[in-house]
């Protein structure tokens, strides 16, 4: 059973980044951004609206995190249009690196040899990745500069997110700091959205049976049930387990890219997953360790 909710969240998480990659050649950015989670927030709502469940005000600290969710989310959707689904999903990993810095200098966390050897290992992994992408230009397989750069500051910015978070684990639960950032970057990107209705709304008039099924898809299962299920593997199994979720995912995505949007691999594109995927593994068992 617990193999299966494994597998179960690694193949939901992997269908992220294809299915926002594939909204976003449907509708603006932005609207993308507005859509997957104004209706996730409903279905999250919706479901704990029969357990009378009440949430806590919000705090300064809990606006900085809702704010740094909604600008990875806002810059992920107009990097994914202009690099490709294996990049953008292996260049997330390097959140473990980031997280493992950022943990050092603003928590003052330990920081030991493998995570500074991880880091050097996965820079040099993103030093090839985008280097290819200047030489190649090919959003098939190693993606364009802008693309894989606009990634490149969304992992920092989920990175920060991450490290901040772990500041109000004690005053809020997973549940209300994702309804509160699920909420926030809804009426963000609806702000925007409004920005644009004066511009370009040629894509309403496309509307098709496929693309609102696609909406559905991208905000039930790679949003809401991804989060249960990541949710339950975290309390059901060790601090390891859970971290093998997003290897796994990626793995998915990647096959995903391949089989139906097409994506290729080069010799650039696995070297720097090599790199990044193994820097990355550096930069969490440490952490495991400690924590287990």
């Amino acid at each position: 059973m617990t193999f299966l909710i494994i597998l179960l969240a690694s193949v939901v998480g992997g269908t992220n980044t294809p299915l926002v990659k594939l909204n976003v050649s449907f509708f603006p950015p932005v609207v993308v951004a507005f859509l997957r989670f104004f209706i996730a927030l409903i279905f999250i709502m919706l479901f704990f609206l029969f357990k009378k469940f009440k949430l806590k005000s919000p705090t300064r600290n809990l606006i900085v995190i809702n704010a740094l969710f909604a600008a990875n989310i806002l810059i992920f959707v107009y990097a994914i249009g202009k690099t490709s689904i294996i990049a953008a999903q292996v260049l997330y990993l390097l959140t473990a690196v980031f997280v493992a810095i950022l943990g050092y200098l603003i928590l003052n966390e330990k920081l030991i040899k493998s995570q500074i050897v991880g880091l050097l290992i996965a820079i040099a992994g993103l030093f090839i990745l985008i280097a290819s992408s200047v030489s190649k230009n090919d959003i098939m397989s190693t993606g364009t500069p802008l693309g894989n750069i606009l990634t490149f500051i969304a992992v920092i910015d989920w990175s920060l997110y991450v490290v901040y978070s772990r500041k109000l684990s004690k005053e809020f639960s997973p549940l209300e700091i994702t309804i509160y950032n699920f909420a926030t970057t809804a009426i963000i990107s609806f702000v925007f959205v409004l920005f644009g209705l004066t511009h370009n709304l040629s894509y309403l008039n496309n509307l098709s049976a496929e693309k609102i099924l696609s909406v559905l898809a991208m905000a039930f299962f790679s949003t809401v049930s991804f989060f249960f299920l990541y949710q339950w593997v975290i309390k059901h199994t060790s601090a390891f387990i859970s971290t093998m979720v997003n290897y796994f995912a990626t793995a998915c995505a990647a096959i995903v890219g391949v089989v139906f949007f097409h994506e290729s691999f080069t010799i650039y594109l696995l070297t720097g997953i090599i790199l990044i995927v193994f820097g990355a593994y550096l930069s969490s068992v440490k952490s495991l360790r400690i924590t287990n």
